[in-house]
This record gives structure tokens, sequence and C-alpha cells, in this order.
């Protein structure tokens, strides 16, 4: 899979939404954290031919309509084909597809876009449990 999604990727959370509602014992301007948000973009190869069955067009697949609930994991310092193990840390991203968008360049590989859509909770900075 790694091999199939471009360089600069961005997965996490994000500065959250705030409400600037002031009460009378609020001295000046203030800025409440109210909800937490996250994002996950990220721009991926696509095979020439769509019937294609390789990894690049599994990305495609998994992706190319709206309203699919789906789970990034994101696994920290370990390389993405070594097996899971206790004490690995990682973190877990619940999104809901939208519609892609194919992406062409002159002489260049056919890039494919999805785009997510932040859809309930995510965990941060996990650790394997035994």
């Amino acid at each position: 899979m790694c091999r199939a999604i471009l360089d600069g990727y961005s997965l996490g959370e994000t500065d959250p939404d705030t409400d600037t509602t002031r009460t009378i014992c609020d001295i000046s301007e203030v800025e409440n954290p109210t909800l937490a948000k996250y994002e996950g973009k990220f721009t991926a190869l696509r095979d020439e031919s769509v019937d294609d069955q390789g990894v690049f067009n599994m990305i495609r697949d998994i992706t190319m309509k709206p309203d699919i609930t789906l789970f990034i994991v994101e696994r920290i310092g370990k390389r993405p084909n070594k097996p899971f193990e206790v004490g690995d840390v990682f973190s877990i991203y619940r999104f809901q597809t939208d519609y892609p968008v194919d992406g062409y360049e002159s002489n260049g590989f056919i890039k494919y876009e999805p785009n997510f859509l932040q859809n309930g909770a995510f965990v941060l900075n996990e650790k394997v449990a035994a």
C-alpha cells in the first residue's frame, strides 16, 4: 500500500472548533475549544486501466463512492510490512468517504485523491497491549 500513496500525506488532529461567547466573568476576548477535529488527506497513484487488479486500484476501489465509513490506522515508527507487536504506538481515525478527484499531468502518473470527511471519534498514540 505504501507504494501507491505519494509522500506528503496529512493525517492527524487539527485545531479544534472554538466558541468566542463571553460571559460576565470574562475580562477580555475569549476563545474556548469546543469540538476536537482531525483530517486525512493523501494523493495516490492509479493504474492506467481501471480493470487492473493492483494495489494502485485497490485504494480507488475502497474509496471511490461517497458515504463509505472506514478507519485509517497510523502506526508510528514501524515499517508498514511489519506485524503489530506489544508496545507499538498507533492512532486510529474514523472517516466517511466523499467524491474523489482524479489528477492528471502531462507525461506523469495518473493520480487519485480520495476525499475524507471527519466521522466520529479518533484515538491518538495508543499502545498495543498484550
